[in-house]
């Protein structure tokens, strides 16, 4: 995972599945870690089909502060030991409730059972207390970083396309700015008739871009791992079908998104069994061990859906 302190790790768990280069399409907090992978270990990820969520370059802006605050409040409250648990995971648990058709264009995206499914899994305290530490030690660090520009001296090499919603207010053009001079090869596109579940409210817009991104012919592989700089000329042997195969995944809720919109969602468990390696030169120092292996248990505990 990418963590303070496991940053220069490398995701152990795709040579052990027999996987080289992939694409990657992954939806809200999942493309917070898509973006990582893209910028630290380009030589693996071929494409990035990044829904509601750009490339970590957007800077500081009060109407985007201001908009979190009104619209995802949650995000507030959700990392707060002891409180974001009990918000999540106890009562009528109306927190977790507004998060799934209150971010939707489509009223009917999301059924009462699909709700329940999502809800069902945070009654049980080890996942929302999971939950919780995924907001307090993943989540709120990464936006406190992008938003003071921590990555703005790295160059995305990775071919990505980020689709919106064209009703969702957190990734309004006129609040989200600073992430084009910062790639390679980046495309933002709005989608009439959705907000941040895209999957949900559009999902033929999202199986027709991601075909379309995926079908691509291999651009030259990135640098070695690690190294988020611009890209080598050093090409990677394409697997049997002579594509690389695609990891799809997202939060909790995108589980509905992705299943719905027919791709795997295989994304999710991939990173739930994910191992971290220290790059062999010791430089990681006892407390960063210990945050990754925290990181690794609360993330393990935050069991997929079936």
């Amino acid at each position: 995972m990418p963590q303070p302190g496991c940053r220069r790790g490398r995701p152990a768990v795709w040579p052990a599945a027999g996987l080289d280069r992939v694409h990657l399409l992954a939806h809200d907090w999942g493309a917070l870690i898509g973006n990582q992978l893209c910028l630290r270990h380009p030589r693996r990820v071929q494409s990035h089909l990044s829904l509601s969520v750009p490339p970590p370059y957007f800077g500081f802006d009060t109407q985007l502060v201001l908009t979190i605050v009104r619209r995802a409040w949650f995000n507030l409250l959700t990392p707060v030991p002891l409180l974001g648990p009990l918000l999540m995971g106890k009562g009528h648990q109306r927190m977790a409730r507004y998060m799934l058709p209150g971010f939707t264009s489509d009223r009917k995206a999301f059924s009462a059972e699909d709700v329940e499914i999502f809800v069902a899994q945070l009654r049980e305290p080890a996942r929302a207390r999971a939950g919780s530490a995924l907001y307090r030690h993943f989540i709120q660090p990464e936006a406190v970083r992008i938003l003071t520009g921590s990555y703005r001296s790295n160059q995305l090499g990775t071919p990505t396309r980020v689709l919106a919603g064209a009703d969702d207010p957190n990734i309004r053009l006129d609040i989200l700015h600073g992430f084009d001079d910062h790639a390679d090869d980046l495309k933002l596109k709005y989608v009439d008739g959705a907000s941040h579940f895209v999957a949900d409210d559009r999902p033929g817009a999202v199986l027709e871009r991601a075909l379309e991104l995926f079908a691509q012919p291999w651009p030259e592989a990135g640098p070695g791992e690690g190294q988020p700089t611009a890209r080598t000329s050093r090409r990677q042997t394409p697997s049997s079908t002579g594509r690389p195969p695609v990891l799809a995944g997202s939060v909790a809720s995108g589980n509905i998104s992705v299943r719905r919109a027919a791709i795997s969602h295989a994304g999710l468990a991939h990173r739930r069994q994910a191992i971290t390696e220290s790059d062999g030169a010791g430089r990681e120092t006892a407390r960063e061990r210990a945050h990754c292996r925290r990181s690794a248990r609360a993330l393990a505990r935050y069991r997929s859906v079936p």
